[in-house]
């Protein structure tokens, strides 16, 4: 009888390891979760126009699901000061609705020249994850710096769609 105990407890212990490993997130995952988190503290940390601080602050994201999943479900009940957040997949980008924050995933960075069409004369942050993306129009651009998720800044198209940096979100830029 001990040795169909130890066995049983063996199996109990394995199929316990086994079923932690199967929920640890995957690599790309654990990548959305930061920048879910990151997208919440912009939405919160910056100045939008008083015109823009009216019905939903409204954060689309095009081009990453992992990313859209893990925001909608992080900060989806949240508010962003006293607006509701609104959080948006976005199958393409179109110039009839407003957003006060796009994110445009590295897989769609050859439409990022049509995206800053879109949203001209618009008070919307253009967030990114790919290289040059500042110089395409990009207020915040996501690096990778030492195998972990940074950022850097481009103020000055920021300031272009009247968006007010906050001083934690300035002084937590790895370049500026």
């Amino acid at each position: 009888m001990p040795k169909l105990s130890t066995i049983c407890l063996f199996l109990l212990c394995l199929s316990g390891r086994i079923s932690a490993q199967q929920q640890q997130p995957s690599e790309d995952d654990t990548r959305a979760m930061i920048k879910a988190n990151f997208l919440y503290q912009f939405a919160s940390s910056n100045e939008w126009p008083a015109d823009s601080k009216k019905g939903k602050f409204t954060i689309g994201i095009y081009g990453n699901s992992s990313l859209y999943e893990q925001l909608a479900s992080r900060y989806g009940s949240k508010p962003v000061g006293s607006q509701t957040l609104e959080i948006v997949e976005l199958k393409e980008v179109t110039d009839d609705r407003v957003f006060h924050i796009i994110y445009v995933d590295r897989s769609k960075k050859n439409e990022m020249p049509e995206v800053i069409q879109k949203i001209k004369g618009k008070s919307t942050l253009i967030i990114t994850h790919f290289d040059g993306a500042l110089a395409l129009g990009s207020a915040i651009n996501f690096r990778e710096v030492n195998s972990n998720i940074r950022y850097e800044l481009n103020k000055k198209a920021a300031d272009d769609r009247r968006i007010n940096l906050g001083t934690k979100i300035l002084q937590w830029a790895v370049v500026q």
